[in-house]
């Protein structure tokens, strides 16, 4: 399990590989109990909000149960992958990591979303009895898996099966120059990396910079309201509001710390900026490792930041804990 140092060998190694275990568990445990409190529990699964971390914690789920089997198969002691068409076929869909990364895209545009959904239902409460409804909710997730599916269509075009000899991603695949020239690639990487990256961040800032504005305004409002009885039950809600946006600007910050490393890195990358950086190189494989962390820690923010949710996975928890105990005190 040692590192070879060579970009055409890529070993399982043991740091890799715990890591990798460890999300696989612990997200798959973390993101199916998120959707199991949001379908017992109506008053949270049956809202916009509810839909949209339910979007966000299935995709979290795939990357969590589809990250270890893939890291695994693109390891050279993976020795059965196929070759020729078969191959290509299999690094576009499987082992080269284009599944991942599009479960990835759905994700941060589910966060998108989420944060506008935030922003109408604080700044505009009116509009969003109308706009924030479930349908348009399941809508919109489709929307956005659809348009993630396309963008993801540009690196899958390039992408296909490589002699060990050549191969750039894992031990088995290689992206081609399938555009016959140096500069068509570059262009399609500068519009995925904006579409993927920039402009989602960029929105995510001005749109709770707005919501601040937003509750701080109606703050000042309900300061200089004349009825004790109006003032405070406004405040109190603010105050709610505010708690949950902070947990999903948690969640939004977390995301985008454990993805800003790779895209830094790929971004060089793609654009020569880089020189002794590969793919399967250890610095490289931490920030692909730091991307599928995200996809299992939310369940830890909704558990430290959430009543609902805490109460909602002991509902789930504690019944399967008891029967346990009952048959070990009869035992006993």
């Amino acid at each position: 399990m040692t590192n070879l140092g060579t970009h055409n060998n890529f070993p399982i190694r043991a740091w890799e590989l715990t890591v990798y275990i460890f999300i696989a568990v612990s997200g798959s445990i973390g993101n199916s109990l998120v959707m199991a409190v949001l379908k017992t529990n109506k008053g949270m699964g049956s809202t916009a909000f509810g839909t949209y971390i339910g979007s966000l914690a299935v995709a979290d789920l795939l990357v969590c149960l589809l990250c270890l089997p893939i890291y695994l198969t693109s390891t050279s002691w993976y020795k059965d992958h196929p070759t020729g068409k078969s191959g290509d076929a299999m690094c576009k869909i499987f082992t080269g990591y284009n599944v991942l990364f599009f479960f990835a895209t759905v994700s941060v545009y589910t966060l998108v979303v989420l944060a506008h959904e935030r922003y109408v239902a604080v700044c505009h409460p009116f509009k969003a009895r109308t706009r924030s409804t479930q349908l348009k909710a399941f809508v919109t997730i489709a929307i956005i898996w659809v348009c993630s599916s396309l963008l993801g269509l540009l690196s899958v075009v390039g992408e296909k099966y490589a002699p060990t000899a050549n191969a750039s991603i894992g031990a088995h695949c290689t992206f081609s120059n399938a555009y016959n020239n140096d500069v068509t690639p570059k262009v399609i990487y500068g519009v995925v990396f904006a579409i993927q990256y920039i402009f989602p961040i960029t929105y995510l800032v001005v749109c709770f910079a707005r919501i601040q504005r937003c509750l701080n305004s109606k703050k000042l409002q309900a300061l200089s309201c004349q009825t004790k009885h109006v003032q405070q039950g406004e405040l109190h809600m603010i105050k709610i509001r505010r708690y949950s946006i902070r947990t999903v600007i948690i969640v939004i910050i977390s995301y985008f710390t454990c993805w800003s490393l790779n895209q830094a890195l790929y971004f060089c990358l793609n654009f020569g900026l880089l020189k002794g950086v590969e793919w399967n190189g250890p610095l490289m494989q931490t920030s692909v490792l730091l991307c599928f962390f995200s996809s299992c820690i939310n369940p830890f923010i909704y558990t430290f930041r959430s009543r609902d949710f805490r109460q909602g996975f002991a509902n789930i928890l504690l019944p399967l804990y008891r029967p346990c105990s009952n048959q070990y005190m009869e035992m006993k």
